[in-house]
């Protein structure tokens, strides 16, 4: 059968453009980890005996067993965690109660204590009491103080009412005790006190807060209080709403976030990450059953 010239073209073209994607997902040694991320590229069955994608010499050096591919039963492989900037001898990196891989499995970052950046902690969000495994530094650990009722650590604002999970628990316990708004209820985000600079915060919360209710841009950094947020996300004793670089990397959020919508837009980057990379594309499925993302999972906030 004749194939027209401008099909021949079409096939040529589209190989040419997947060719990089494919050669990110070749597994050369047949480990389950693709080439462009195996840190034990070659004969594995002598050079990483427990396929975990950490070469003999590379898991002694990190008092890690080549024969024992997940060292701290997180779920997540030694080499996985190397490659990540996890602990792989610690099961809660971010010591927020939960483990490691239960974290990956629920779309959150492993290493980062408050995932959507609302004031409160992954594990204390899913409603954990105690934590999952026993790496979890309990002087760090935020257990709820009522498991009975979840909100989502994936989403700042769970009920979608406007205000910050952690604007509306104020006291960060996981309970809505006298005088908080519950973050299961959208009808309560803003009730009754008035927001006179419009930042989307009221002029009550701005009080408790620290904030200025006369200006919608307390800390002067280009970007709202209401976007900024309540979190301290460099950990710095400052919330986002008074610190003008929030992840202290030197750059000012106006300029990461140019148009100040809190959302990771084509140009910019995240003011709430000290330059963090993003995962995304294509990943390469391994023997255990995850992809390999680039940096976790390509998500905004």
């Amino acid at each position: 059968m004749f194939a027209h010239p401008l099909y021949n073209a079409t096939v040529i073209l589209f190989v040419h453009l997947l060719q990089p994607a494919l050669a990110d997902l070749v597994d050369t040694d047949g480990d389950g980890v693709c080439d462009t991320e195996d840190l034990c590229l070659g004969d594995d069955a002598t050079g990483d005996a427990d396929l975990d994608g950490l070469c003999a010499d590379r898991e002694l050096e990190l008092g890690l067993s080549d024969l024992v591919p997940d060292s701290d039963r997180d779920g997540v492989p030694d080499g996985l965690e190397v490659r990540e900037g996890l602990d792989p001898l610690d099961d809660d990196t971010d010591d927020d109660g939960l483990l490691d891989g239960t974290e990956l499995d629920l779309g959150l970052f492993a290493d980062i204590f408050d995932s959507d950046f609302d004031g409160l902690s992954d594990g204390l969000e899913v409603g954990l009491d105690a934590p999952q495994g026993s790496g979890t530094d309990l002087s760090v650990f935020v257990p709820d103080a009522d498991p009975s009722t979840w909100t989502d650590p994936r989403l700042s604002d769970t009920d979608g009412g406007g205000a910050d999970d952690g604007l509306e628990d104020l006291d960060g316990n996981g309970r809505v005790d006298p005088g908080e708004r519950d973050p299961l209820d959208p009808a309560d985000d803003f009730a009754e006190s008035p927001d006179s600079d419009g930042d989307g915060l009221t002029d009550e919360l701005e009080a408790v807060l620290g904030t200025d209710p006369d200006d919608p841009d307390s800390d002067g950094d280009g970007v709202s209080d209401g976007i900024d947020g309540s979190a301290d996300s460099d950990g710095d004793g400052l919330i986002d709403a008074l610190d003008v670089d929030s992840d202290d990397d030197g750059l000012p959020d106006g300029l990461e976030d140019l148009d100040g919508d809190g959302l990771v837009g084509p140009g910019e980057t995240d003011p709430k990450r000290a330059d963090r990379l993003r995962g995304g594309g294509l990943g390469c499925a391994t023997s255990w059953g995850m992809p390999h993302w680039p940096r976790w999972l390509a998500r905004r906030r």
